[in-house]
């Protein structure tokens, strides 16, 4: 069975016009992750204090085996998208994240709890 880790923060997806006033801030997050898609680049770091863009949290995929990757993180999904519930995944080499709206994270976490560990 996989252990899900739930990261303590709250998050946001910010664009680039707000880049500037991140350097410092990303530093400081757990997890960050920083996307360009052509002219367009995306930030998921910690929230911002004065911020009023949409609260995201962040579960963090652990004690994964490389040959079994991509089913655990389809298994996740699968749960997510049949209760129409919107995600982001950010995977990385080592680590998958999934970052879930705040509004529909105590959902997922009942949800998740019935195939997975989760712990804090």
């Amino acid at each position: 069975m996989y252990t899900i880790k739930i990261l303590d923060e709250i998050y946001s997806i910010y664009n680039i016009e707000k880049y500037e006033n991140l350097k410092k801030h990303i530093e400081k997050s757990e997890f960050y992750s920083i996307l360009k898609i052509r002219d367009h680049i995306s930030i998921v770091c910690k929230k911002l204090s004065n911020d009023n863009s949409e609260n995201w949290k962040v579960l963090k995929i652990e004690d994964r085996k490389e040959d079994e990757l991509i089913q655990v993180v389809a298994n996740i999904t699968k749960i997510l998208a049949d209760e129409n519930i919107e995600f982001n995944i950010v995977s990385a080499v080592s680590k998958d994240y999934i970052l879930i709206k705040e509004k529909k994270f105590n959902k997922v976490i009942e949800i998740l709890r019935k195939k997975y560990i989760i712990k804090n």
